[in-house]
Formats: structure tokens, C-alpha cells, sequence
């Protein structure tokens, strides 16, 4: 995360976590003790699930990204990358991914090449959070985010590409 970086300073929901907004919420319905007990709000996702979700649509894509990569097919990879760079909700975790592009930016010549820089840029983040790093091999990313280990499927004949409609 970039120096500095404190969920209060933030003002999106998306800085914040479940727990502190669960706390909260509790401490509320405490408070109001004689109310009826109100349904589970629907409530954005925390920094937390945005960051995994991403990591899992990035790991995915560069998985799935073409051996040989049009020139259109760099660009929207490229594309993809600067978009989260810029738009990312969590201003925090922009700033400092705007960084890492920039100290790094992604190498889309391949598929190899485009998913080993995701997992070195998800390592760096999961290092800075004193989180586990990954083995950045191809072929460990593509036992996780491509072909799955067994038993990732209930039934022995689905497959990750088939699930997303990319069975050859």
C-alpha cells in the first residue's frame, strides 16, 4: 500500500472493512435494543474482497491472454492495467498500483510474460501486507488460474475453460 495509507483518510466505502462496518452496525443495534431486527444490509464490498476479486480477474486474464497478442490485443491488456491504475475505488491502492506500473509496466508480449508480471505485482502488494508470496512460475499460475488442481471441479469432466466458455 502507498506510505502513509489509513482507511480513515479514505471516504470511499471501499477503503473500509466488513468487520469495522459489522462493529458499527451492531453498536447501533445495540443502542436501539427495543427495534425489530432489521434484514442484513446489502453492503459494498470492503477493500479486502475488491482486492481479491481484482487479483482474481487480472490472474484470469493474463491466463487466458493469446500466446501471440495482436496488436488490439495489447492494447486492451494495456488498457485493462492504466483503467485500474486510474479508476481504481480504493485511492490508496491506486496510487500505490500507479506506481508499481510505472516502476514496472506489464510486459504483454505473451501470455507467460503477461501472467508472470501480474503474479510479481500481486506479490509485491501481498509483501507489503506481510501476506504469503506466490511461485511465479508459469506453470504454478497455471495450475491455479487455468487448469485447476484436482478436485477444483464437482464433476470430472468440467474444466475452468469450460466454465468460461473457452473449451478448444
Amino acid at each position: 500500500m502507498a506510505p502513509g495509507f489509513n482507511a480513515d483518510d479514505c471516504a470511499n466505502p471501499v477503503c473500509g472493512d466488513k468487520m469495522s462496518m459489522f462493529s458499527k452496525s451492531l453498536a447501533r443495534a445495540k443502542s436501539t435494543a427495543a427495534a425489530a431486527p432489521a434484514p442484513a444490509p446489502a453492503c459494498p464490498v470492503d477493500r479486502a474482497e475488491l482486492g481479491r476479486s481484482t487479483w482474481d480477474l487480472l490472474h484470469t486474464t493474463a491466463a487466458y491472454y493469446p500466446e501471440s497478442p495482436t496488436a488490439r490485443d495489447r492494447a486492451a491488456a494495456a488498457g485493462l492495467v492504466a483503467g485500474l491504475a486510474a479508476l481504481y475505488p480504493c485511492e490508496h491502492c491506486a496510487a500505490d498500483f500507479r506506481e508499481a506500473v510505472e516502476a514496472s509496466p506489464p510486459d504483454l508480449a505473451s501470455r507467460a510474460l503477461f501472467s508472470i508480471w501480474t503474479c510479481e505485482q500481486h506479490n509485491l502488494v501481498n509483501a507489503k501486507l506481510g501476506k504469503k508470496t506466490f511461485d511465479c512460475a508459469l506453470s504454478a499460475l497455471d495450475e491455479r488460474w487455468k487448469h485447476g488442481a484436482p478436485g477444483c471441479w464437482a464433476d470430472a469432466d468440467d474444466t475452468a475453460a469450460a466454465s468460461l466458455g473457452r473449451e478448444s
